[in-house]
């Protein structure tokens, strides 16, 4: 079949996606699936490829790629959400369960909310406590600032589309080099995993899949199908080898190959997800399910809120009020913690991220 030219539709197999990647991110903290850390490399990438993917196409249909009405979309879309959330979590830690009020320091709000919240983890500064998972957002954010204006730069100067490709492939090759680099030195696992200079391939491989898109087209029937079951078969592979030893151990494979592959695995499988003559086959369908496009689409608010509920319904169903040795209340607690994080999640959702939603519809029409 022809290659596909990319467009604005919108593809409910990439929500479907993001939603097997925040399941994954609950069953991890849940302690249930040891391997499942590997799942926010998901969000990474497709990040990478849809705001590529963007970009590209205004730029072919303009001209040129309005920078301040990006940041202004992205904007709209992250921060009252995550403002919201911190907001929410710190009345809580501050008044309704004050035992709590060490999980949240205004030193670690403002990492947060400015978006460097993985340098102190990755660096060894300090620790952040109840918003730790937020350094997966600095590092999205820092590549929201950066990859723009590089690409305009590199358009500016008249290069090919498949030069851009090549240039971020062989920043993907140095990036793997320079982790393994620093894991041989002294192995550093908080340096390796928080980085942003050592977990920034996932991200370029997800503009690479856009740039090929644009100037090759992405593979399209039989071809998509068979790249989509060898990267997944790659991710479920890494995550199984990540879930079978000391998670330092885990970690050491990851820094000398794991991460590039696992990204490598979850990029392969675009192509057949983003592809209109699969549309019906049983798989898309799988992928397509309302139900986990719905948990894709609330993915967002889902991961803002999971993790203070964990902490906290740790200590409050777990470790203090019950025998959190018992199995049965053990898996009880856990699944109470899942429910209010969901329902925290389709609050922040339906009320901040889908009105926000409207206006950036707005803006993108009247530009």
């Amino acid at each position: 079949m022809p290659p596909e030219t990319p467009s604005r539709r919108y593809i409910p197999g990439l929500d479907g996606l993001r939603g097997i990647a925040i399941l994954l991110v609950l069953l991890y903290h849940a302690q249930w699936f040891a391997g499942a850390y590997l799942s926010v490399d998901l969000f990474f990438i497709l990040s990478g490829y849809l705001i590529t993917n963007l970009l590209l196409i205004e730029h072919a249909e303009t001209g040129r790629i309005a920078l301040g009405r990006f940041y202004v979309r992205r904007a709209l879309r992250l921060f009252p959400t995550l403002l919201a959330a911190v907001a929410g979590i710190w009345v809580v830690t501050r008044y309704v369960l004050p035992e709590f009020e060490e999980l949240l320091k205004p030193r670690e709000i403002r990492a947060v909310l400015l978006y460097y919240a993985n340098f102190p983890m990755s660096l060894g500064w300090y620790d952040i406590k109840a918003l730790q998972h937020c350094w997966t957002l600095s590092i999205e954010e820092q590549f929201y600032v950066l990859w723009p204006p590089l690409l305009i730069a590199m358009l500016a100067f008249r290069l090919s589309l498949r030069t851009c490709f090549r240039v971020l492939l062989a920043t993907i090759c140095a990036v793997t080099a320079w982790r393994v680099w620093i894991h041989m030195g002294a192995p550093n696992y908080r340096r390796v995993y928080f980085g942003s200079d050592t977990r920034a391939d996932g991200l370029l491989l997800g503009c690479c899949a856009a740039l090929w898109g644009h100037f090759r087209g992405l593979p399209t029937g039989k071809v998509a199908l068979g790249l989509f079951l060898a990267g997944l078969g790659l991710f479920i592979g890494m995550m199984a080898l990540a879930s079978t030893d000391h998670i330092r151990r885990s970690l050491t494979l990851m820094a000398y190959g794991g991460f590039t592959g696992s990204n490598l695995g979850a990029t392969l499988t675009i192509p057949y997800l983003v592809d209109s003559s699969a549309r019906g086959a049983p798989l898309r369908r799988l992928f397509e399910n309302a139900a986990l496009v719905w948990v894709g689409k609330m993915s967002y608010a889902v991961y803002l809120v999971h993790f203070p509920v964990f902490v906290m319904g740790q200590s409050l169903l777990r470790d203090s009020k019950f025998n959190h040795k018992d199995p049965t209340v053990d898996f009880v607690a856990r699944m109470v913690e899942l429910a209010v994080s969901f329902a925290l999640g389709a609050v922040l959702y339906h009320g901040l991220e889908v009105p926000f939603a409207r206006w950036r519809k707005r803006l993108r029409h009247s530009s």
